[in-house]
């Protein structure tokens, strides 16, 4: 892969984690996952939306590489994929 192409790679995972984070529900959903793991029932009770609707976005938000999930019995868990998520957030919060 040439430098271009490189530079074009690592500019468009750049904008796809940007895409990701790009709505105030997700970045609500960032703000509490921040403060610990949640299921996407927990999630979707304390940021007021459906099950479908928060699972939408916590799809979107994994595929982008912002969130990572694990297995409870039945149950999807979520969190940030990172410490470095966190201090993304609280960044953009500081702006």
């Amino acid at each position: 892969m040439g430098d271009r192409a490189a530079k074009d790679a690592l500019f468009d995972a750049f904008a796809e984690v940007a895409k990701a984070l790009a709505s105030g529900r997700r970045a609500e959903i960032v703000d509490v996952l921040a403060q610990g793991e949640r299921s996407v029932e927990q999630l979707a009770d304390e940021i007021g939306q459906s099950v479908a609707n928060t699972s939408h976005h916590l799809r979107a938000m994994a595929r982008a590489g912002v969130l990572r999930t694990r297995r409870e019995g039945t149950r999807i868990v979520y969190m940030l994929a990172s410490d470095r998520v966190g201090d993304v957030w609280a960044a953009l919060r500081d702006i």
